[in-house]
Parts: C-alpha cells; sequence; structure tokens
C-alpha cells in the first residue's frame, strides 16, 4: 500500500534502494511542508531526477517489488516479450550504465526455458564483437530467483524505431548497417552459431557511434560439428567456479 505521508515515504524509498537513507530525508527537509503527502514527495523527488517517472509509477500504485535485480537498479523498462523484459539498470557502486534482461517469472520454473536462458548468457559472454551486444554476466537474484543476464547498454534504439522516426535511410547507411550485421553474424557462425532470429527489433543503432548491434541470441542454434565450442563455455564456466 501506498506510504502514509512524505516522510514514511522517505523511509520506504531508502529501504528499496531507490534512494539513499540521508539523501531521502534530506528532501522532506528541503520539501519544508510537514503535512506533505507521499503523492508530493515522490513528484518532489521525480523533478530532482531522484527517481524515474517508471519507478515514480510503480510505487504510487504501492508496489514494493521489482526495483532491484541481482544488485543492480532497474531504472526502466527498454523492452518486453513473451520470453522476458529488458531494463536500462545501474549498478550502484560503480554508477556503471548497463541492460538488464529477466527472465519472466512463469517460465523459471521451466528447466527447459532456463536452460536456454542460461545458454543465450553463456554463449553470449564467448562472443566478443563490436557488432554484437556483449553479455557481461548471467546470474540468478538469491532473493526473487529471477534468473537475468547483465548486457552492455546500446544508447539508441532498434532499427524497426530508426526507420520509424526517420522513415527511409540513404543507401550508403543501410549499405554499412547490412555490411555490419553481416560481420556479426559471420563472426558468430565461426564459433559455430546461428542467430534464427534476425529481424528489425534485434539489430540496435547506437547513437554515438551509429554502429550496429545484434542483440537476442535467445533462440540461437549451434550448427553441424560446433559441440566443441559449447563445451568450451562450459568448461570455462566450471573452471570459474
Amino acid at each position: 500500500s501506498l506510504a502514509a505521508d512524505a516522510n514514511e515515504m522517505a523511509q520506504m524509498v531508502a529501504r528499496l534502494w531507490l534512494i539513499a537513507d540521508g539523501a531521502a530525508r534530506e528532501l522532506v527537509y528541503e520539501m519544508d511542508n510537514p503535512r506533505a503527502t507521499s503523492e508530493e514527495f515522490i513528484e518532489f523527488a521525480k523533478r530532482r531526477s531522484l527517481l524515474t517517472p517508471w519507478q515514480a509509477s510503480k510505487l504510487l500504485k504501492g508496489e514494493t517489488d521489482g526495483y532491484v535485480l541481482g544488485g543492480y537498479k532497474l531504472l526502466y523498462k527498454i523492452a518486453s516479450g513473451s520470453f522476458g523484459r529488458v531494463y536500462r539498470s545501474v549498478e550502484p557502486r560503480s554508477g556503471q550504465i548497463v541492460a538488464v534482461k529477466a527472465l519472466r517469472q512463469k517460465w523459471s520454473n521451466d528447466p527447459h526455458w532456463v536452460e536456454t536462458f542460461e545458454r543465450e548468457g553463456k554463449i553470449g559472454m564467448s562472443l566478443r564483437h563490436p557488432n554484437i551486444v556483449e553479455i557481461l554476466a548471467v546470474s540468478r537474484d538469491p532473493k526473487t530467483l529471477q534468473y537475468f543476464l547483465v548486457m552492455e547498454f546500446v544508447e539508441g534504439g532498434s532499427l524497426r524505431d530508426l526507420l520509424k522516426s526517420r522513415g527511409k535511410g540513404d543507401i550508403p547507411d543501410a549499405l554499412r548497417l547490412i555490411e555490419e550485421c553481416a560481420n556479426g553474424l559471420a563472426f558468430a557462425y565461426s564459433k559455430g552459431l546461428t542467430h534464427r532470429d534476425i529481424k528489425l527489433t534485434n539489430v540496435l543503432v547506437s547513437t554515438t557511434t551509429k554502429q550496429a548491434k545484434l542483440v537476442d541470441f535467445g533462440l540461437g542454434e549451434l550448427t553441424k560439428g560446433s559441440q566443441l565450442f559449447l563445451e568450451r563455455v562450459k568448461t570455462a564456466d566450471e573452471d570459474d567456479n
């Protein structure tokens, strides 16, 4: 349920790791209104950029779960599908911005989908190429038991978003993007992996570098004779443990 007033809401956001305790109490002081409501506190914190609109919306609904996953603070949802959700997130200690892909809870008890999800992460961690989104970690939250991947965050959007906003691009840019996608696919294939789900939403384009990056190898298939690659991935994972 929604906190009773600004003071109680300040304590709640600190408990949820959304705002540091000292900063939350300072916000209440700055409001200079002993009768300030929880809604007013949320709006004030949002204006100060201490809460994102996504976080604020969840708080206003009285939701107390789903703000942190595996130590990463979730800022807002980037994408959502039947298999998982992707969030722009931050690692609080370093301040590093990453993308966190969480497996939907309804699949978390299905061994097939858990294996598929973990395989995507482990193989992805071994695919280091400028035209493939880098996967940094694959893990499971000790509290919620939810599986998640940590990926590099690409500032920009998908190729579908780009075409929607710009319409048709020019030929040199189109050829460059096609070449970069092909380079990523060729590299993955050299490691024994085909993507099997190439579509506009699985090609991200950086607004800073203009570079195309392939994402979501979850449906990928190991090519014939490539089991050695997967075995190397498994062996490396076992060695790390």
